[in-house]
């Protein structure tokens, strides 16, 4: 059998939409062999429910991170696709947030970011809603990161939420890059 080696970590972020999934798993032979960079992928919100279908499929190297959008309550769902798939560290972009997301379960999340929308027309976002994210993830030990307050001018916005900025990532060493090819051949 051939072997296909895909060794560009931007090449692999393009493979990993997952409308290009499906058709990459699909190639015999096909690995996917990545830098030492950690890889965050946001999947296209309104595919989100092909990640559990399609992740069995990709080989999810530790330093493959995959997340969602939920700007909305109505998109909480987006979250359970998420946590159905093997990715080592699981991430919610909550951007823009449109509304409050009371109630969101954050269970077997390792990540959440939170931004308004920005430019021409943007929706504002309260700062209630914001609290009450950074409050659950305080609590449960969720790191957080406060992206933005968006508005049309965001960086006259900026992005200090009560005195400080919010600036947390998961606490991950990222593997080796000869120790993921290794693995890989």
């Amino acid at each position: 059998m051939t072997r296909i080696v895909i060794a560009d970590a931007s090449v692999l972020i393009n493979l990993l939409h997952v409308d290009r999934v499906e058709i990459c798993a699909r190639i015999p032979g096909l690995e996917f062999v990545v830098s030492e960079h950690v890889i965050a992928e946001v999947s296209n919100p309104t595919q989100s429910d092909r990640l559990a279908e399609l992740s069995r499929h990709l080989p999810w190297a530790p330093n493959i991170w995959m997340g969602v959008s939920v700007e909305h309550v109505r998109y909480q769902r987006r979250v359970n696709d998420l946590r159905a798939t093997a990715a080592r560290i699981k991430f919610l972009s909550l951007e823009p947030l449109l509304g409050p997301l009371d109630g969101l379960d954050v269970h077997g999340i390792d990540w959440v970011i939170v931004g308004g929308e920005s430019g021409p027309g943007a929706r504002p976002m309260e700062a209630a809603w914001v609290r009450g994210l950074r409050n659950q993830c305080v609590a449960t030990g969720i790191p957080f990161f406060f992206k933005q307050w968006g508005g049309t001018n965001k960086k006259q916005a900026g992005r200090v939420l009560d005195g400080r900025t919010w600036d947390e990532v998961p606490a991950v060493a990222r593997p080796d890059a000869r120790t993921v090819l290794a693995e890989a051949s």
